[in-house]
């Protein structure tokens, strides 16, 4: 069997030992990897000998970009490719890939304009697609393991899977506690999970326990979920100044490597550390002298009712940019939804927290002159603001499965995977001349079924495998995580790792059992 793991910065490491775990269950013959972020890549390769020798397949994004952005397009040819895998353009996996799409600071700041121009972009877009149909020529890969689809070439891989036959996988996080699936499907929700909640009776009740006891929890403290993004806007000059001297020299070292250099993944850690503890936290309390007065709190939310409530998405964001693609200005939606309410209903936007000191003061100036829009606190517990909300209308994201959960009624507009819960609870809306009155139906209809939740929950959990991916597997600081205080983090990893290996076995075998049936 071979595997093809698609990975960019630490997921390589993940990827690496996991393959070796699943050498001898799976008969593994040949492991071949995609791999983005050089400078992460240099990193891991000086610990493995593999990497380093030149005897483990690699197609490496960074060479990609590279060659690509001194080619000519050759527009006939991309014709043909778009017809194939372009879902149905190639400007979904361009726009994918905040690296491309988005300015070079686009992590720090709004920062909309391109890094790269049109004829660069579909000059990458054209070699990365020659490149990896030769690779796959090459190695004919059994599966392609993914692990998100925030590159590229992580969304062209998921569609040459789709386009050739070839059996997909993408290991993400289920904003279940800590459980993480492997789904079949980058965009929707995975066959094997909406199996399970199709057959209610074969769902074991230790599962529908489980499921009853998250529900509990989100009802009484929200949706908290491992490797979630802890946010701060202290202003922490000292941090900033040395994090910024330290970033300096690791970003000078970085420009004199003749590949890190030039990579596109690799950002300023001088800019980071400024950005985050000063110029951010600055930024925001600009912000908040200019939203004086303007900002509701808990009292007025109680006195307002009955109201919608809409929660900002951070930008870039795999939310907006995959799973919400026509809604990249929330400005413009936020202004179609307000119009779309009935006659004294408000709607109230909440920033997303990690969005503070992010975006200008202008931003919200414009929708606060949309007429029934308000804003909340971006500090007031969202949890709250969905409590006191007649409605709760999404792009995608967690908030929307929440309120679900809260027995509020949900409009979404982008593709979450609870989109499959009963329409009488979750309002998906497809055509933005329809909003106003699905909203309407929606509110004359709505009716909370616990047992459409607990079948979602519990078959999350059937499918999925309780492991700490983000906080311990790939060792990403500012996390949120629960529980095993009393172990080292060797032995959680060491927990984590096996039990996440275990879980692969079973879940490869079952896929590439099902790819077989449907004659693919």
């Amino acid at each position: 069997m071979r595997i093809l793991g698609v990975t960019q910065g630490s997921n390589l490491r993940v990827f690496l030992r996991l393959s070796e775990m699943l050498k001898a269950p799976l008969s593994l013959s040949e492991v071949s990897a995609y791999v983005a972020d050089s400078q992460e890549f240099y990193a891991l390769a000086s610990q493995e000998a593999a990497l380093a020798d030149g005897t483990f397949p690699l197609l490496k994004e960074w060479e990609i970009t590279g060659n690509g952005l001194r080619r000519q397009p050759d527009w006939a040819a991309l014709g043909r490719w778009e017809a194939v895998l372009g879902d149905p353009v190639l400007w979904n996996a361009l726009l994918a890939d905040r690296r491309i799409f988005f300015g070079k600071r686009c992590k720090l700041r709004q920062d909309y304009g391109p890094r790269f121009s049109y004829i660069q972009m579909y000059g990458i877009i054209q070699e990365a697609i020659e490149r990896i149909a030769g690779f796959l020529d090459t190695h004919r890969p059994d599966l392609i393991l993914g692990f998100g689809t925030s590159t590229f070439g992580d969304y062209l891989l998921y569609r040459f899977a789709k386009a050739q036959g070839i059996a997909y996988l993408q290991l993400k996080a289920t904003k279940i506690g800590n459980y993480v699936a492997l789904n079949d499907d980058a965009i929707h929700l995975s066959h094997h999970i909406a199996r399970r909640i199709d057959d209610p009776e074969g769902m074991p009740e230790a599962a529908v326990d489980i499921a009853r006891r998250h529900l509990v929890r989100i009802r009484e403290r929200g949706v908290r979920y491992e490797g979630a993004l802890k946010s701060t806007t202290r202003l922490r000059p000292l941090r900033g100044i040395f994090g910024g001297i330290r970033g300096l020299a690791r970003d000078l070292k970085n420009r004199l490597h003749p590949v890190v250099g030039q990579d596109n993944h690799v950002e300023s850690a001088m800019f980071n550390a400024l950005y985050g503890h000063i110029l951010q936290p600055i930024r925001w309390m600009g912000v908040q002298l200019h939203l004086r007065g303007k900002l509701l709190g808990a009292r007025d939310l109680v006195q307002l009712r009955p109201y919608t409530f809409f929660p900002l998405h951070f930008e870039p964001e795999v939310s907006l940019q995959v799973f919400g693609r026509p809604f990249q200005n929330q400005i413009e939606l936020i202004r179609h939804l307000a119009l779309s309410l009935p006659a004294g209903m408000q709607l109230v936007v909440k920033e997303h927290p990690r969005a503070l000191g992010f975006r200008p003061s202008g931003y919200y100036r414009k929708l606060l002159e949309i007429p029934n829009v308000l804003m909340v606190d971006p500090l007031m517990s969202t949890h709250a603001v969905i409590g006191q909300a007649a409605l709760v209308a999404v792009i995608s994201g967690s908030t929307g499965l929440e309120a679900a959960v809260l027995g509020k009624p949900v409009v979404t507009f982008g593709i979450p995977t609870y989109g499959n819960l009963p329409s009488s609870m979750v309002r998906q809306v497809v055509s933005l001349h329809a909003t106003a009155s699905e909203i309407r139906d929606l509110l004359a209809s709505y009716r909370l079924e616990e047992d459409a939740l607990e079948r979602f929950f519990a078959a999350n959990v059937l499918g999925a495998v309780p492991v700490d991916l983000y906080s311990v597997l790939l060792a990403k600081t500012g996390r949120h995580n629960e529980g095993r205080e009393g172990l080292s983090s060797e032995e959680r990893r060491a927990q984590d790792y096996s039990a996440l290996a275990e879980y692969c076995c079973s879940r490869i075998r079952d896929e590439l059992a099902r790819a077989e049936r449907n004659g693919t």
